[in-house]
């Protein structure tokens, strides 16, 4: 999710990761590392850019030119679904151009659900290694938004409603939201249907198919009684 919103409270999370993404040529041990998140939002960016480039989205050319960014946590309260936000206070558009765009302080925001998750890690409470998972999902959904060439939508949710399949559907079909949901839900894939991702990944398709595949079989995972967000793709 975009939004065009400022949060005041600005507390920088201290996290433990494990990286095991050789799918995408990057891999480091299982070993949890415990690194401040300034530190790791470096490696979350490479990887969110990896999987961008392997499903063929187009990065913002200006990117080299944003300011660095932040990580914050809010409780979002009645706001539905949020997850997590990025923020932007200040672009700026050299030749009045959307796609030479650049960032001023820009930041993601997280709802604080997942930051305790992600700030327990995997290997002290196996119990919370979905919500671990998922928490990473959603910061690289966030990372997408911050890099994608693809305008987001002008027309933001303050809240979030998946109570329904065609809620989510009408959301997810939105062009900046069905890149950021194909390269969180790759991430998610991998840990979860990992043979699954392989084959969708080396197939022929066209990457929008793929994506699409790819957001209808995470989709599943987390809406299991509910039907497919792209129900006209078949593999």
């Amino acid at each position: 999710m975009f939004s065009g919103m400022n949060f005041i409270t600005r507390i920088f999370l201290s996290i433990s990761l494990t990286f095991a993404f050789s799918s995408v040529s990057y891999s480091q041990s299982d070993t949890l590392l415990s690194l401040s998140m300034s530190e790791n939002i470096d490696d979350l960016t490479y990887m969110t850019k990896e999987i961008m480039n392997r499903l063929g989205i187009k990065i913002r050319p200006n990117v080299y030119l944003d300011d660095p960014i932040s990580f914050t946590f809010d409780d979002f309260k009645n706001k539905g679904n949020i997850g997590a936000n990025f923020v932007v206070t200040n672009a700026i558009y050299p030749n009045d151009s959307a796609s030479l765009r650049f960032y001023k302080k820009p930041e993601i925001v997280m709802k604080k659900f997942f930051y305790e998750r992600l700030k327990k890690g995997i290997k002290k409470d196996t119990s919370n290694y979905f919500f671990y998972i998922l928490g990473i999902n959603i910061i690289i959904h966030e990372l997408t938004h911050y890099l994608q060439l693809t305008y987001p939508s002008t027309e933001y949710a303050d809240s979030l409603d998946f109570s329904t399949l065609e809620k989510r559907r009408e959301y997810i079909k939105r062009p900046s939201e069905f890149e950021a949901y194909a390269v969180g839900y790759y991430y998610f894939l991998y840990y979860f249907r990992r043979p699954l991702l392989e084959r969708i990944v080396i197939s022929d398709l066209k990457n929008v198919i793929k994506m699409k595949i790819i957001i209808n079989e995470a989709d599943k995972l987390m809406y299991p009684a509910s039907g497919e967000i792209f129900p006209d793709i078949s593999h």
